[in-house]
């Protein structure tokens, strides 16, 4: 049987908090979060990197989607690699399309 795990890694700045502050004073921060760019790899090759607009960091994949035939028993995603740069994925027996997941802390 075979299985895949999707790993998480967020690049953030520590935000200290001011002891003199009263918590309701401490600022509010968000999380926004949206797909990156979406690509098409060609069949038993690395993707075109799905990458993030500017003011967000790749966070991991927001979707792997397999080209062709879904019953075919070779159509499968072989790797992928997310980065600081973007996300890509190599596919076997097909094509697929990539979206990196892409976050930004608000207030």
């Amino acid at each position: 049987m075979r299985g895949m795990i999707c790993g998480l890694f967020l690049l953030a700045t520590p935000v200290l908090a001011q002891s003199a502050a009263p918590a309701s004073a401490a600022p509010k921060f968000k999380l926004e979060c949206q797909a990156g760019t979406k690509v098409t790899g060609a069949v038993d090759r690395w993707s075109p990197l799905s990458t993030c607009p500017g003011g967000y960091q790749v966070t991991g994949l927001s979707r792997i989607d397999l080209l062709g035939d879904h019953n075919r028993p070779n159509l499968h995603v072989n790797d992928f690699v997310c980065d600081e740069r973007g996300c890509k994925a190599w596919c076997i027996g097909d094509g697929c399309t990539v979206e990196a997941r892409c976050c930004r802390v608000t207030e």
